[in-house]
């Protein structure tokens, strides 16, 4: 009587909750028949038989089950191998079964039901969250989101020929290696910035400093570096009135802290030539005029970090320190607090010997030396001259060693995640993980990719409101 059910019975299981939500394929009399055919044969209970009847079936990863509501994962992700007709072939008779990573499956199941960001957990290595990935089928965009943020994308970059004349000049100055032109940029702005950093430097020497005052003839010495000191900085004009006429977006342009520098590294020598204010002590200059000029020529030692624009190591460090800046925050505010503290400790424990010259005189003084003592720099202006005054330096000391080396994990992990980003072995695109024309994916290429040391702390924030992992809306765990 049921012989001729045995050969798509496996099949026709799973078929029979599509079957329930078309309420076409079937009437009402056969599926009632057909469901009294599974039960008579104990390959299906009567509650899952209502949850096939809603869409839901079990997914058996490596021995963890979870509940799925593939009907809606089929709905809503129509690429991924839940809608393939293929995946039929993975039903044993009462569940899908599927021979894969289960720690990699949680996080994607996860996915699936509720949305949010997809992120590799911390105990799965990044080549083998891959290989899941790539049998899922997920959907590009959400590959493409995941290689960016583990540093793994390969970026688009748009052909040069095809860019109008204004984007190939923004292009040559701010993407060295887009073409050769580009390249040769680039090595003359790290030369000009190299060049005028250390004429900044050698000028201060004590005999570099003759001035050209009342019609005396300069040295050449000083000719010579004034004449170098222009041509760089001709050069940063060109490049900051090329790269402000060419950008996309002038108010991100001038808003960007880079440019603000290249502004700022320029403005002493515009001050000097243009406006016409001379950096000598003439009598007819006012003193506070002299002042602030000096105070503004300051400003070109900004030009060493226009070199962060073309080293990859200084913008990996820039960027660490940008992530750090909560507990770089609370190392300051530890260290205001303890300096304050052993400084006036110490100031009223060596009241009697301020007399003394390299006594501590105030409490300002105190945090001073507190700070560097906590810093195990001592350099040994002021010291503590009594007895109670050494013993709070040794425990000032120990208490310095102890409150900078709790940010220090977190900073040195923030800086190799960073570095192992951009040091990574091989860079992808959301489509390696693709059949395109019936070309699988080349898992070779996966090998022998970097496993970050730290991941970003980022939660998977749900798509659907108040929908979360574990909710009855989620993948539910069977036993």
């Amino acid at each position: 009587m049921y012989s001729k059910f045995d050969k798509n019975l496996s099949k026709s299981q799973f078929q029979l909750g599509k079957a329930v939500k078309a309420q076409g394929e079937f009437s009402r009399k056969k599926i009632i028949e057909f469901a009294v055919l599974l039960l008579a044969i104990r390959q299906l209970s009567l509650y899952e038989l209502s949850q096939i009847s809603q869409g839901f079936a079990i997914v058996n990863v490596s021995g963890m089950r979870l509940e799925l509501d593939l009907a809606r994962i089929e709905e809503r992700y129509p690429e991924t191998i839940f809608a393939d007709p293929d995946f039929n072939k993975f039903w044993d008779g009462q569940e899908f079964f599927l021979d894969r990573h289960r720690n990699s499956f949680e996080v994607i199941a996860n996915w699936l039901t509720n949305g949010g960001e997809l992120v590799c957990p911390d105990t799965v290595p990044i080549d083998i969250f891959l290989y899941e990935i790539s049998f899922y089928r997920l959907p590009v965009p959400v590959i493409e989101d995941f290689l960016r943020n583990e540093g793994l994308l390969m970026e688009k970059e748009d052909e040069v020929k095809n860019l109008t004349t204004r984007m190939k000049i923004w292009t040559l100055f701010e993407n060295p290696t887009s073409s050769p032109l580009a390249k040769m940029i680039s090595t003359l702005s790290i030369l000009a910035i190299v060049t005028s950093t250390t004429l900044f430097c050698i000028e201060t020497l004590p005999k570099l400093k003759e001035t050209c005052d009342d019609g005396q003839r300069c040295p050449t010495s000083i000719l010579v570096m004034y004449s170098l000191e222009s041509i760089c900085v001709v050069w940063f004009i060109i490049e900051l009135s090329l790269r402000l006429l060419c950008a996309p977006s002038w108010r991100v342009f001038i808003a960007d802290i880079m440019n603000i520098i290249d502004f700022l590294a320029i403005l002493p020598w515009l001050v000097r030539n243009v406006i016409g204010i001379s950096s000598g002590s003439s009598s007819h200059q006012s003193e506070v005029v002299i002042y602030m000029f000096r105070m503004l020529r300051v400003t070109r030692a900004f030009r060493v970090l226009k070199l962060s624009r073309y080293s990859r190591g200084l913008r990996i460090l820039g960027e660490t320190l940008r992530r750090s800046a909560r507990v770089l925050s609370l190392l300051v505010m530890f260290q205001m607090v303890l300096a304050v503290t052993f400084a006036s400790f110490v100031f009223h424990m060596d009241a009697e010997y301020k007399d003394q010259p390299n006594s501590i005189k105030s409490i300002p003084d105190g945090i001073w030396w507190a700070i560097i003592t906590m810093c195990t720099v001592g350099y040994g202006d002021v010291v503590p001259i009594s007895l109670a005054g050494k013993i709070s330096g040794a425990f000032c000391a120990i208490m310095g060693i102890l409150c900078m080396s709790f940010p220090v994990p977190v900073f040195v992990s923030h800086f190799n995640y960073l570095y192992n980003q951009e040091n990574a072995d091989y860079k992808f695109r959301p489509e390696d993980f693709m059949v395109i024309d019936g070309k699988k994916p080349d898992f070779e290429k996966f090998e022998n990719i970097i496993l970050p040391s730290i991941r970003q702390a980022k939660t998977a924030a749900s798509r659907s409101s108040g929908e979360t992992f574990g909710m009855s809306s989620g993948p539910r765990r069977r036993r």
